[in-house]
């Protein structure tokens, strides 16, 4: 590659960086909702004990010096090598299956466990600390520090424009939190095959021009990530090795030429992107593997660093992968299972099995929510259930449901994310065109205790006839649930969003 191009991409991505937990709040903020550690945690009888030196196993990942990763080639540039001493062989380490720790919940009795049925539940004769008994817990009662929340725009038309199909059922859309903005990401079928980005501000003003890219035969996996700069755009295609990283100012104009990273090697490492972020000037993306976990690092320069392995619980979830930047490493996992990584990418610890296979229905959710010092792990059944972990990889207190009902309808979907007034959490009820509208939104403290709602986000009074995919994001004053719906005005699928903010 040019020395030119390479020494732009890195001044490019220099500036990119990721507070922990990627757009979570700020300390400040987190510290005001946050629950104590429930009494008796760290008394020594939990489940870990006898598990090794300070109850974390070590593992680093294999490897060597990268061999030439991508070649030169017309269109977008590759990102190179990874040579170095830190660099790790794609196909090498991803190939490796990184061992586990034994805890609670691997489904096998350890050291300091009366009992493992693999999972972490109450109420099935072996409970969340694995000891015999269907356990007991008491929640504290809702914490008053934590706000509702109320609606702070109208429903906001942000595109397509009439006359272009998203396929809104068929097709996602992602949201992100940028510098003061959101970037939204969707595809559309018509008149071709497009991912687009539109960058709106919090009043639901399209800022800039939005910019689309065509894509050949079908719509990829795509994610968007808020940087310093604007945004940045993943996507990667079914039938290709390579994730591609277009990049953008927060105009959503692009900036540079695309970059091509090296992805997992090798047909049986064909996965989807599962989640994304930046964290001081590198790229951290995990993948959607078929039974496991899988995150790599990239260098400022977009050159493959190093692969955490292949990360296979005795059980994952059905859902995509949810990576996060911690204090001093990364969480990844699903609604199944979260697991602690050193900086280098190394695991530390991982929670054993949550929820059971059996409490889970394989719907569309994206499971986890950092607060900067906990993360919560959420999935569906009947209801929507969370647990919270350390970022120790410690459950803090048993899982429980938040008590709203998603119905047994059809495939809901579950998003959250916290930020200033807690957790928030969007979720439908069941397939749209049966249901008419049907999002809700409603926030809870550290604890699981709803705060306030459900709230209806889009209603049929403002020409909403019914409801697709959506997505939810925390930024710094609220958070922004953006949704496919059929405008009954217009007679054709728009994207809409909507604000909600901590009421007075």
């Amino acid at each position: 590659m040019p020395r030119i191009a390479l020494m732009r991409l890195a001044a490019l991505l220099a500036a990119l960086a990721t507070a922990a937990c990627g757009n979570a709040t700020t300390a400040a903020d987190a510290d005001a909702t946050e629950p104590d550690d429930p009494a008796g945690r760290d008394d020594g009888t939990g489940p870990d004990d006898g598990t090794g030196p300070d109850g974390f196993l070590d593992v680093e990942p294999d490897g060597e010096a990268a061999d030439s990763i991508a070649e030169s080639t017309e269109g977008p540039i590759d990102a190179g090598d990874g040579g170095g001493e830190d660099a790790t062989d794609p196909d090498t380490a991803d190939g490796e299956t990184v061992p586990l720790p034994p805890v609670c919940g691997d489904g096998t009795v350890g050291p300091g466990e009366e009992c493992d049925d693999g999972n972490r539940m109450n109420d099935d004769g072996c409970d969340w600390l694995c000891r015999f008994g269907d356990g007991s817990f008491t929640y504290p009662g809702p914490d008053g520090s934590v706000p509702a929340i109320e609606s702070a725009t109208e429903a906001i038309a942000v595109g397509p424009a009439a006359g272009s199909a998203g396929g809104g059922f068929r097709e996602p859309v992602q949201l992100a939190w940028g510098p003061g903005v959101y970037g939204i990401a969707y595809g559309t079928e018509s008149p071709a095959f497009a991912v687009n980005l539109v960058v709106v501000n919090p009043e639901g003003v399209i800022i800039g021009e939005p910019w689309s890219g065509p894509v050949p035969f079908a719509i990829p996996d795509f994610v968007p990530v808020g940087t310093d700069a604007g945004f940045a755009l993943l996507t990667r295609r079914s039938y290709d090795d390579a994730t591609t990283l277009t990049r953008f100012d927060a105009l959503a104009l692009p900036l540079g030429s695309d970059v091509r990273l090296s992805g997992p090697g090798g047909e049986p490492y064909r996965a989807g992107i599962g989640g994304a972020v930046f964290d001081r000037g590198s790229l951290v993306v995990a993948y959607d593997m078929a039974g496991g976990w899988l995150v790599h690092r990239f260098s400022e320069a977009g050159m493959f660093e190093r692969s955490s392995g292949t990360i296979r619980p005795p059980t994952w979830g059905p859902t995509a992968n949810s990576v996060f930047v911690l204090p001093d490493g990364y969480a990844v996992g699903d609604t199944n299972a979260v697991a602690v990584l050193d900086r280098e990418l190394g695991l530390r610890r991982w929670t054993g099995t949550i929820p059971s296979s059996l409490e889970i229905e394989p719907f569309d959710v994206h499971a986890l929510a950092c607060s900067g010092d906990a993360l919560f792990v959420l999935w569906a059944s009947d209801y929507v259930w969370i647990a919270a972990v350390g970022t120790d990889g410690e459950l803090r207190y048993p899982p429980r449901t938040v008590g709203a009902p998603i119905g047994r309808y059809g495939f809901p979907s579950v998003r959250a994310a916290w930020g200033p007034a807690g957790l928030g959490i969007a979720f439908s009820t069941g397939p749209a065109p049966m249901l008419g509208p049907n999002i809700f939104i409603l926030n809870t403290d550290g604890w699981g205790n709803i705060i306030s709602g459900p709230i209806l986000v889009f209603t049929e009074e403002e020409g909403v006839s019914s409801t697709y995919s959506f997505e939810l994001v925390a930024d710094d004053t609220g958070y922004a649930v953006v949704a496919w719906v059929h405008d009954s005005h217009t007679v054709h699928d728009t994207l809409r969003l909507r604000r909600f903010v901590p009421a007075p």
